[in-house]
């Protein structure tokens, strides 16, 4: 190349020149590599910990489930803890009658898998049992009990005594079930009269409704949630905050279960929904129903109100309280008032 200023020849720009060319192409080819494997380059494929964390998340299965959580504890009525079995039965019992085709999973913590095996389903096709078994280890359960001056948030000034908060929070291990893309998850003791199928679809095709379960004022003096019944979208970054909440009492006191945690992160005033938004059901431990594939599928429980005192009274040796009733009758007579006005 001729040099303009001094009209000799010098090859050394040109040399220069194809050096910068060629660095500037070597990184180029380096970058449009880096966006094919989709992470920084200072990761190796290998190193990637977004990745790591891809591959070890569940298979992707999509669509959504029913969930309902069984942990060796006593409730608040004092049942034994073999009780939640029974009742686990009961309730997939129902599951089969209305005909739900949603895939089932247990979720279990302190028992043993001989107290439980019966409930899973032994073959695919199988009408009545649980497709998968999630066990959690029961010291993972933890929870704070709140009370007056404990120096953490506020609680309500008819704050419960309740002793079961650790295994309700079995539930919260829900959030982590990213396999599928809405959880339907309910108490052990529900009775169904209804298909939940299209109460789910509903939820499903809400993208921008993350929670719902039902609004419940009671005696907290404001609006919260009732978690016997609720569905939401899994999420691992939830689930995270959630288990903060309950090791640290981050939350403000009424039931002391996870029921408190839940209505610090999610608003009931605009996730709290009535009863039409879920199936018929009957809450009450006094589901007298065992499954029996002779059994008429236009069977419904009745008499629950006597039933549930009948089983408080087996179980506990006491007669129900006015609350234990008004928590069975009080939810019967209501979804008998919901049917009732479906079928106007």
């Amino acid at each position: 190349m001729m040099n303009l200023f001094t009209g000799s020849t010098d090859n050394a720009p040109r040399a220069r020149l194809a050096k910068y060319v060629g660095t500037f192409a070597s990184l180029a080819l380096l970058s449009l590599v880096g966006l094919a494997v989709d992470h920084p380059l200072s990761f190796s494929r290998e190193e990637d910990p977004l990745r790591k964390r891809r591959l070890d998340a569940p298979e992707r299965q999509g669509g959504a489930a029913f969930v309902v959580s069984v942990c060796s504890g006593v409730d608040y009525v004092h049942s034994d803890p073999m009780a939640q079995i029974t009742r686990a039965e009961h309730l997939l019992d129902t599951l089969v009658r209305v005909d739900s085709k949603l895939p089932r999973v247990m979720l279990v913590s302190g028992f043993k898998p001989s107290d439980y095996s019966h409930l899973v389903k032994e073959t695919e096709d199988a009408a009545f049992g649980f497709d998968k078994v999630v066990t959690v280890p029961y010291d993972d359960l933890t929870f704070k009990i709140r009370h007056k001056g404990d120096g953490l948030m506020p609680v309500s000034d008819t704050v419960f005594g309740r002793q079961d908060g650790s295994c309700t929070t079995l539930k919260l291990s829900a959030w982590k079930l990213v396999e599928y893309d809405v959880i339907f998850h309910t108490d052990t003791d529900i009775c169904f009269h209804e298909n939940p199928n299209p109460y789910v679809n509903d939820f499903v095709n809400e993208p921008d409704r993350l929670f719902k379960a039902f609004c419940e004022i009671s005696l907290r003096g404001w609006m919260g949630f009732n978690t016997h019944m609720m569905m939401f979208r899994p999420n691992l970054q939830i689930a995270q905050l959630l288990h903060q909440k309950i090791q640290f009492g981050d939350f403000i006191g009424y039931t002391n279960t996870e029921q408190d945690v839940i209505e610090t992160l999610y608003s009931p005033s605009s996730e709290c929904v009535d009863d039409a938004k879920f199936p018929r059901h009957t809450h009450a431990k006094g589901c007298p129903v065992k499954y029996d594939e002779q059994r008429p599928k236009d069977f419904h429980t009745s008499d629950l109100e006597g039933a549930f005192a009948q089983k408080v009274a087996e179980e506990t040796g006491r007669a129900a309280t006015e609350t234990e009733r008004n928590l069975s009758g009080g939810r019967a007579k209501r979804g008998k008032r919901t049917a009732r006005a479906k079928a106007v």
